[in-house]
């Protein structure tokens, strides 16, 4: 009977310890960010004047809960200013035409140890900036992670886009929990229930008469 009481008490430690886990939430740790860029930005001829800064504190930590629930940040801020040309500065088609890409990183070591990419379309408009549309955009979709046991979030970045020169944008990240990962327990062993052990004795003490009388005979 005290193995059986012991059983269940190692059980319902386990079982809080697991509870109190899944309450104090995934937490989340960055270490560094930045922004990967293409060639075809700068200041030169042929070249479109786009400058990029991350300033997100590295490292930086967090806790989600929930499901749903999400942490954002300023992840950096980004300027366009293509000014060749003074007051008739325009976007020529080999600037529109060059390795305009750009990634955003971001690498985690909790819940998982990973570098998370979100690659970003861009687009370079041909024609004079002092007009009021776009002439450059950068448009990130969001970034699903799986992470340990079922576990998942993803992370997002806001859509930036500039009609004039000597606009600085600033880029927020977002990171969701989409999924909490389940609770991993130890194996237990598993406790004789009293019947098993009754039966088991019985057993035994019906062993030790037949061998009792065997003597005797």
């Amino acid at each position: 009977m005290r193995k059986l009481h012991l059983g269940a008490a190692v059980a319902a430690l386990i079982l809080a310890g697991a509870m109190a886990e899944a309450r104090a939430g995934t937490l989340f740790t960055i270490t560094s960010s930045g922004y990967t860029v293409g060639s075809g930005f700068g200041n030169g001829s042929n070249l479109l004047g786009v400058t990029f800064a991350s300033s997100l504190s590295n490292p930086t930590s967090f806790t989600l809960a929930n499901p749903g629930d999400s942490a954002s940040y300023t992840f950096g801020q980004v300027t366009f200013d293509d000014n060749e040309g003074g007051p008739n500065a325009a976007i020529s088609a080999q600037e529109a035409a060059g390795n305009l890409g750009v990634t955003a990183f971001l690498t985690f070591t909790s819940p998982l140890s990973s570098t998370v990419q979100n690659v970003a379309v861009t687009g370079a408009v041909v024609g004079p900036i002092s007009d009021p549309d776009v002439d450059f955009f950068i448009n990130f979709s969001p970034t699903v992670v799986n992470f340990g046991n079922g576990g998942s979030f993803t992370v997002s970045l806001n859509n930036l886009s500039f009609t004039q020169n000597n606009q600085t944008r600033t880029n927020t990240v977002t990171i969701t929990l989409t999924a909490a990962p389940a609770a991993t327990t130890p194996p237990t062993t598993p406790v004789p229930e009293p019947t098993s052990m009754a039966l088991l004795g019985a057993g035994l003490l019906g062993l030790g008469i037949a061998a009792r009388r065997r003597k005797a005979a």
